[in-house]
């Protein structure tokens, strides 16, 4: 091939993927877009496998949002860690590529993380993405040949596909934002209708934490009573997957975080309940149900107190 025939080559493969790019845009489904978007990278590196992480700026840590190419890493999608960890940490701090030629021996590869365990790792490119300087979040893309990324006439197409999806990230979190707007909003007209038409108590509460459970994205909502003679807390609505084994549980006054918030009036946030020890594991045990991790607030009237 001449060097004229090679230009025009590399000029063909750079507008296919421009083309491509263009063509996934149009989706308006964020997890669709974000998973072309990463395939794509992956196709045109020649690359075994990929992951993109989001960051979240409010935890200061990188969210695994996205895997192709090895189907046991998906059931890590959504699991967070310090920004700080790992490649894909130490990328978004320089805030500068990284060619990583031997992951396993590399000392800022950390296996406790356990994504793609079952690929033969070899080599991997951690590309930081960042918006007007604050970052976004990391592509990392495993076992690429060494000319995808290490020719100069390559990495202009690298760059320009990370920066259209820095675009495509902001894009599908737009989105994302607006149809949590309407969620809340719909939810908000239904718990009104309800109170205009229900007298039942129970209900509207039941209601209402099941779209709090939905609205939130987690796996189980709960109201406790406290019991005005003994102080414990009892268990009073419950939503999720195992909520009716666990009705009319009682915790003991000043046990687990739900005790300590009912005894401070503090709002609390545990990331891992089992590093926390006002964690009180019995509810667990009889529930079945496996904590993680947990928001508890105080709730107040004047004349009870849940």
């Amino acid at each position: 091939m001449t060097a004229d025939q090679a230009e025009v080559s590399k000029l063909k493969r750079f507008v296919a993927a421009i083309q491509r790019a263009n063509e996934i845009a149009v989706s308006t489904a964020p997890e669709a877009l974000l998973n072309q978007m990463l395939a794509l990278i992956i196709e045109v590196t020649e690359a075994e496998a990929g992951t993109l992480y989001l960051y979240d700026a409010a935890s200061d840590e990188l969210v695994f949002r996205v895997v192709q190419g090895d189907e046991t890493s998906r059931s890590l999608v959504g699991t967070r860690f310090p920004s700080s960890r790992g490649v894909a940490g130490r990328a978004l701090r320089e805030g500068r590529p990284l060619f990583i030629g031997d992951v396993r021996g590399d000392p800022s590869w950390d296996r406790t993380l356990g994504e793609l365990s079952t690929l033969h790792l070899r080599t991997m490119y951690c590309l930081p993405l960042s918006l007007r300087g604050a970052p976004v979040g990391v592509v990392q893309i495993f076992n690429p040949p060494f000319h995808t990324i290490d020719d100069a006439d390559e990495l202009p197409l690298l760059e320009l596909l990370g920066n259209r999806l820095i675009t495509e990230v902001e894009k599908a979190r737009l989105l994302e934002d607006a149809q949590r707007r309407e969620r809340r909003q719909s939810a908000l007209v239904d718990i009104i209708s309800r109170i205009t038409s229900t007298l039942d108590r129970d209900q509207l509460l039941d209601r209402i934490m099941n779209h709090a459970r939905d609205l939130l994205d987690v796996e189980a909502t709960s109201i406790w009573v406290q019991d005005e003679q003994t102080r414990e807390l009892v268990l009073h609505i419950a939503t999720g997957e195992r909520h009716e084994r666990v009705r009319a549980l009682r915790v003991p006054a000043g046990h687990g975080i739900i005790g300590f918030v009912a005894a401070t009036g503090e709002r609390v946030l545990v990331n891992d309940v089992r590093a926390d020890p006002r964690f009180y594991s019995a509810v667990d045990a009889a529930s079945g149900f496996v904590t993680r991790s947990i928001v508890c607030v105080p709730l107040r009237a004047p004349a009870i107190e849940l």
